[in-house]
């Protein structure tokens, strides 16, 4: 039987060792935080931990920095670590299908997406936010993702903004 532990916790640099102990448990670690550029660069140490952190805007430095060390460490373990903001992900997917020319109303009632811009607040106008690094070819696949519904998703994905379907 497989297992699911969820963790949460304060940003504070005292924390570390807590975390520390529960994180070294499973084999993969899904961390609730957009995917950054360098990410598994730095993991894997081939860019510096403050190298990785001097474009990200982070609220809490010394947690950052200590939980970077940490990752690196459980990395180096043989955990698969992964970089999952399921709500910005599901923004920008909403975001690039506006910008290919659809409408709110082209949102699958079926799919999470429908869900998410419903719960952005902004019922008539697209979304604010922009990030350019991405190609033509990732925007039509997850122009393509939009009409999917929850079961076709990613579990990950699915189960991090908690909508799982039932049976």
């Amino acid at each position: 039987m497989q297992k699911v532990s969820v963790g949460l916790s304060l940003h504070r640099p005292e924390m570390i060792p807590l975390i520390s102990e529960a994180m070294r448990r499973p084999e993969a670690i899904f961390l609730e935080e957009p995917p950054a550029p360098g990410f598994d660069q730095m993991i894997r140490g081939e860019l510096s931990v403050d190298d990785y952190l001097l474009p990200i805007d982070v609220e809490y430095p010394a947690f950052s920095r200590d939980m970077c060390c940490l990752l690196r460490e459980l990395h180096a373990e043989g955990k698969k670590i992964y970089q999952v903001e399921p709500f910005i992900e599901s923004l920008l997917c909403i975001h690039e299908f506006f910008a290919d020319g659809h409408k709110p109303d082209d949102l699958a009632e079926s799919s999470i997406h429908f869900y998410v811009y419903r719960a952005s607040g902004r019922p008539q106008e697209p979304f604010w936010l922009t990030i350019k690094p991405l190609g033509p070819a990732l925007s039509k696949r997850r122009s393509k993702r939009l009409s999917d519904s929850p079961e076709r998703m990613p579990p990950a994905f699915a189960c991090g903004i908690h909508c799982v379907p039932r049976h």
